[in-house]
């Protein structure tokens, strides 16, 4: 099994509580799983993150719904049952909001992990969810 951990600095933004420009990744490649992702894993600042979904959700939206994004990536990862307190649960984006961790995904096959193409196409997953770091 071989796993490749790269990590640079988890800058949160102070006003918004919103990760910015973060390097952070992870990927595993390994017999039946290669696998990329970036974000924060079970924050402790998961309140202040949802706060700013929450009072920026249009630039949220947006975020995640970028092209590139879309085709690279996607949300991943356990939710809370129940909305979180303090949080509408008729909120548009409740289900973001019960959100554990905030990761951006895209799992490969082992063919796609071998094929010549595959470090340009894992850049390509590494910016797009860059992009949504960015918001």
């Amino acid at each position: 099994m071989f796993f490749v951990i790269c990590r640079e600095s988890h800058r949160i933004d102070k006003t918004t509580g919103l990760q910015r420009r973060s390097q952070a990744g992870y990927s595993t490649l390994a017999p039946g799983q290669v696998f990329v992702g970036g974000g924060l894993y079970m924050p402790d600042s998961a309140t202040k993150i949802r706060d700013a979904i929450a009072a920026h959700s249009q630039q949220w939206t947006r975020s995640i719904s970028l092209p590139a994004f879309k085709k690279h990536c996607q949300l991943e990862g356990s939710r809370l049952a129940r909305p979180p307190r303090g949080y509408d649960p008729a909120h548009p984006l409740i289900e973001d909001l019960k959100l554990k961790s905030f990761m951006a995904v895209a799992n490969f096959s082992e063919k796609d992990a071998c094929a010549p193409d595959f470090m340009d196409r894992f850049a390509k997953t590494c910016e797009a969810a860059a992009q949504r770091d960015s918001i």
